[in-house]
């Protein structure tokens, strides 16, 4: 068995798993990605919701942003799939071989051919990965600063409310007229009479004629 055959198999098959490696690892970051978007939107729609128009009108952007970027991690999960080496159709060849280094010259030569064919595949992912993460940190930016400014306006607009109740409160209160007290005007009929003795029952005297 020729050892530089063999060592460079070995180097091929490591050079094969770390392609591996890197391509799970954008897919792992590429649905962490999802799932806090996941999160965050909703809640970030609720709040706009409630916002001025102005507000709303500035978050069309960020929701296009949002839409931009998860199809951009989406294409990161929808990857071609990445070639490992010798199908295992090629076990049955292999065993009516009588040459081991026949045996590994295939294999490499199949190495060869996943690196090659995975380096393009690879840099497909990472070209939508780098512009999948720069569309969602610009979005969640200017969301962030959006929200600010919602809550802040919504704070804004509670304390105007409360003040003009308050002012309307006290003007009605100002406005308010004391009704105008007026005498009656009573019959005869209830008045008290005194039939010529005053309180003392002395007789009240007359002028004379």
């Amino acid at each position: 068995m020729n050892e530089k055959i063999k060592h460079t198999t070995e180097m091929s098959k490591e050079l094969v798993h770390v392609q591996l490696e890197n391509y799970t690892k954008l897919n792992n970051k590429a649905g962490v990605v999802l799932n806090m978007l996941a999160i965050f939107i909703p809640i970030y729609l609720f709040v706009i919701e409630h916002s001025n128009q102005a507000i709303k009108y500035w978050s069309i952007c960020t929701v296009f942003l949002f839409v931009l970027g998860i199809i951009s991690m989406l294409l990161v999960l929808n990857s071609s799939e990445l070639h490992i080496g010798v199908n295992e159709d090629m076990y049955d060849e292999f065993i009516n071989k009588e040459n081991l280094d026949d045996i590994l010259l295939i294999e490499l030569g199949a190495n060869i051919t996943s690196i090659k064919a995975n380096d393009d595949i690879l840099k497909k992912q990472s070209f939508w990965y780098r512009n999948g993460i720069i569309l969602v940190i610009v979005s969640v930016i200017v969301a962030t600063i959006l929200l600010t400014f919602s809550i802040f306006y919504a704070k804004e607009s509670k304390d105007d409310k409360t003040m003009s109740e308050k002012d309307k409160s006290k003007n009605t209160k100002t406005a308010v007229i004391q009704p105008k007290v007026t005498i009656p005007t009573v019959s005869k009929s209830v008045l008290k009479t005194i039939h010529g003795s005053d309180t003392t029952g002395k007789d009240i005297p007359k002028k004379s004629k």
